[in-house]
């Protein structure tokens, strides 16, 4: 029984991360839901994202498709956003164009 606690604990550890955000907020990844630091969350079923608030996203190769009829861009290691910001990723942090950044923690 100890046995398969411990390979259950290691499952979970190995499908998890953390991001941390700089206003101190922060996000668990479990699996394919996010869980966030204001209660909310979503959760990934295929290329779909589905938000606690109602809304969706939906991933078609290299672009994502908002509910709300914005969109984000994927180019290389950049995300261009319909409003004209964008978000760098480097490494494990992404940088924000708003100065804002992200760091992703296993």
């Amino acid at each position: 029984m100890r046995k398969l606690i411990f390979v259950i604990l290691a499952i979970f550890i190995a499908n998890s991360e953390t991001i941390w955000h700089s206003d101190g907020s922060y996000t668990d990844k479990i699996g394919d839901t996010h869980y966030h630091s204001d209660g909310s969350y979503t959760d990934k079923i295929g290329d779909t994202y589905y938000h606690s608030n109602g809304g969706y996203t939906d991933k078609i190769g290299d672009t994502f498709y908002h509910s709300d009829g914005s969109y984000t861009d994927k180019i290389g290691d950049t995300y261009y956003h319909s409003d004209g910001s964008y978000t760098d990723k480097i490494g494990d942090t992404y940088y924000h164009s708003d100065g804002s950044y992200s760091i992703i923690m296993p």
